[in-house]
């Protein structure tokens, strides 16, 4: 699993978009992004939804666009590699402090990876 892309620092109020790659994974893939606010609160977020967070903080749920996509034709042995995009509008009030990280489960294996940024202007 490669690691997270995406700018060190953070503008308040302009479009983020962070990327983050696995490779060599069997068709079945999931993949999830998670936002741990400086309080320690973890938001859940996927393709699906967010579960039952989305149903409790719907408006929330739209504010966070998780993508997935094959970037490689299977292999002989059915394996592929996929990236995903996390993309939401951060502010200071809401995500200073805060971490990210991406998970992929694939084979039946979680790969996880952490992004901390800088700071938020």
């Amino acid at each position: 699993m490669g690691d997270i892309q995406g700018p060190p620092v953070w503008i308040d109020g302009e479009k983020l978009t962070l990327y983050c790659t696995a490779s060599s994974c069997p068709q079945d893939v999931k993949v999830s992004w998670m936002l741990k606010a400086q309080d320690g609160t973890e938001s859940e977020f996927s393709e699906a939804g967010t579960g039952e967070a989305e149903e409790e903080q719907p408006l929330i749920s739209r504010e966070y666009i998780v993508s997935k996509e094959k970037t490689t034709r299977p292999q002989k042995n059915g394996l592929c590699d996929y990236s995903s995009t996390f993309c939401f509008i951060p502010s200071t009030s809401r995500h200073l402090g805060s971490s990210v990280s991406c998970k992929f489960v694939c084979g039946g294996k979680t790969q996880e990876k952490a992004f901390q940024f800088k700071a938020i202007q």
